[in-house]
């Protein structure tokens, strides 16, 4: 019976296990009462210590003439009070904190991050087998609205989505200066296949000089994503209203607004695989803290701290 270091001085090996210093110290002897197998008097000093693998203990204690080890096992509290059911009156007092080798109830963490990644990457396989898609572009159109109306209603060409729960993709951009523009939107389906969908967006683009320095606010530049589409043929219809007032007395360019639509059909779709990610990683990372909790709780008393 040799535990030997294993690594560092904070393990030792022993019958192919690896143990972690739980406490190391000195022992005194202060005071002696009943019979023993070995010579003790009080004032003895050796120097002591306990290392665990739950649940297994093993404590050395070393002195100049002899160095003793002993193997520990923990038992739950209620083993004990099965086996001596007939010899105890009454129940056992309830355990308190954390034994030194006690067995953690939770799912060692290795294993749960293991689990993770392997269903982190059949997530990612989902993702790239079911969700990636082709991007198909099924038109790039540009609207022009002319700069006198306050407003005016623009109408795209037709398009057909040809799979069911398809994915589609509108970009939207509107070049302008020193103005802004109100623009609702509908996605009209010819055939009512079913129900339009309705969107509201605000463009603007401001510009000037503030003691000195020039400054620019622009927000012309939107993409709009809209799943689970039916088959058929749509177009989109939109409302244009300009801002007649303008801040600060600007005054709006004499360039037509253009309003520049690119549709794409079947769009790769990246929510799902996020929204499964975080549900997925909730689980470890809840262990992970009830494992925390109970390891502080058992190096409480443990030499090197908790």
């Amino acid at each position: 019976f040799n535990p030997k270091p294993d690594g560092s001085l904070n393990f030792v090996k022993w019958g192919g296990r690896r143990y972690q210093t739980f406490y190391q110290g000195q022992s005194k002897v202060q005071f002696v009462l009943g019979e023993f197998y070995w010579r003790v008097k009080v004032g003895d000093l050796a120097t002591v210590a306990d290392y665990i693998s739950p649940p297994e203990i093993l404590s050395s204690e070393r002195n100049d003439d002899e160095e003793t080890w002993t193997v520990g096992t923990y038992i739950p509290r209620d083993d004990i009070q099965k086996a001596f059911l007939n010899v105890f009156i009454g129940q056992l007092p309830e355990a308190v904190g954390v034994a030194p080798n006690q067995i953690s109830p939770y799912t060692d963490q290795g294993k749960i991050w293991t689990n993770w990644a392997v269903f982190a990457l059949i997530l990612l396989a989902s993702q790239v087998l079911v969700f990636n898609r082709t991007d198909k572009e099924l038109f790039n159109e540009k609207l022009n609205r002319d700069l006198d109306p306050v407003v005016q209603t623009l109408t795209t060409q037709s398009f057909d989505l040809k799979n069911d729960n398809a994915t589609l993709e509108i970009n939207l951009k509107m070049p302008l200066n020193n103005t802004s523009v109100q623009l609702d939107g509908l996605i009209v389906p010819e055939a009512n296949q079913m129900p339009a969908i309705d969107f509201s967006r605000d463009f603007s683009a401001y510009s000037g000089f503030t003691d000195g320095e020039s400054w620019s606010e622009n927000e012309n530049d939107m993409t709009l994503v809209f799943p689970q589409m039916k088959p058929g043929r749509y177009h989109l219809k939109f409302v244009a209203r300009r801002d007649a007032a303008l801040p600060g007395g600007m005054q709006p360019t004499s360039v037509p607004h253009s309003l520049f639509v690119a549709v794409k059909d079947d769009t790769t779709t990246y929510w799902p695989f996020w929204v499964a990610l975080v549900a997925l990683t909730a689980f470890p990372l809840t262990q992970h803290v009830f494992i925390q909790n109970f390891e502080r709780k058992r190096h409480l008393n443990s030499s090197l701290g908790a």
